[in-house]
């Protein structure tokens, strides 16, 4: 093989570098952190913070902050362990699907899909969210599983929620009840 031979192939090596660089996401979902702790785990984004803990470690939330606009904006993941205490699945169920929305909250959808090998019950709503100022989606997912109620929030822009989708399956899908 002659030098100019080897140029072209070479221009489109550093060509190619190039472009797959310029593509990659800045959010630097590629990098994955774990958390593990209060009898579950689950993998999030690597630019993502691990929010906070309530004092009774029943609450873990990991959220990825930004602005719009110079409004804080907050995509994020929550899950709340409440225990059973007793009440039967039916009744929980029952109770979650009997919830009084705040005033405003518009449903727009409700689903079941499955966590960790049970079936979990998710509704989403639309809310013209103050404390943003802007229009938010929340999506509130709730199972049983090991004597415990699981109560999982995901939230972000209305305007970017779908965007956000891919994220939040990759939580939702490593999530597990240990």
């Amino acid at each position: 093989m002659n030098k100019k031979s080897i140029i072209p192939i070479i221009f489109l090596i550093v060509a190619f570098v190039a472009i797959s660089g310029c593509t990659s996401n800045n959010g630097n979902t590629s990098s994955v952190k774990n958390y593990t702790g209060n009898g579950v785990s689950f993998n999030y984004p690597g630019n993502w913070t691990l929010d906070n803990q309530t004092s009774g470690n029943d609450t873990i939330m990991v959220t990825d902050m930004g602005s719009i606009n110079g409004s804080r904006v907050t995509t994020s993941f929550e899950v709340q362990i409440i225990p059973q205490n007793g009440l039967t699945e039916q009744s929980a169920i029952k109770q979650y699907n009997n919830t009084i929305l705040p005033s405003g909250w518009e449903k727009i959808s409700n689903n079941t899909l499955i966590i960790d090998n049970k079936t979990a019950y998710q509704r989403t709503y639309i809310v013209n969210d103050t404390n943003y100022n802007q229009t938010m989606r929340y999506s509130d997912i709730f199972f049983i599983k090991n004597g415990n109620i699981y109560s999982i929030t995901l939230q972000a822009p209305d305007n970017t929620f779908d965007s956000e989708k891919s994220i939040f399956d990759i939580i939702i899908n490593s999530f597990k009840v240990q």
